[in-house]
């Protein structure tokens, strides 16, 4: 399953659950540059200047009690069952998800279907408290 997909399915879940959802992706339009280097990099430039870092979180929900953050990797399910396909963590998005969660905060890497139920459900949870 496609990355695109799975975020978008989740960002449609967590609207519905209540949830403000912010995509940190402000290197998302670049695929729009095609091989234009020069425009690429002006952009990449432009981006940095407006905050945008490696390794940040691809989403941010905001309850009404805390903010969390989702990254998304793809996955698959195999015709035996199993969960096939997994991407992996950049370096910086690592170090960035130890930053977060030393600062009190959760983070949640979606990397099969049990975890992004486990994102739901920690949101039904903290809403209803």
């Amino acid at each position: 399953m496609k990355e695109h997909d799975i975020q978008k399915r989740i960002v449609s879940c967590l609207r519905r659950l209540g949830c403000i959802t912010i995509c940190t992706d402000m290197y998302l339009p670049l695929m729009f540059f095609g091989k234009n280097q020069k425009a690429r990099l002006s952009y990449i430039s432009y981006a940095k200047g407006q905050g945008a870092d490696s390794g940040v979180s691809d989403l941010v929900a905001i309850t009404k009690k805390e903010a969390i953050f989702i990254e998304v990797k793809k996955w698959g399910i195999g015709k035996t069952g199993k969960v096939i396909g997994r991407t992996k963590q950049s370096p910086e998005q690592i170090n960035f998800q130890k930053t977060v969660e030393e600062r009190g905060f959760k983070y949640f890497l979606i990397n099969d279907p049990e975890v992004e139920t486990e994102l739901y459900n920690y949101i039904n949870k903290i809403a209803t408290e």
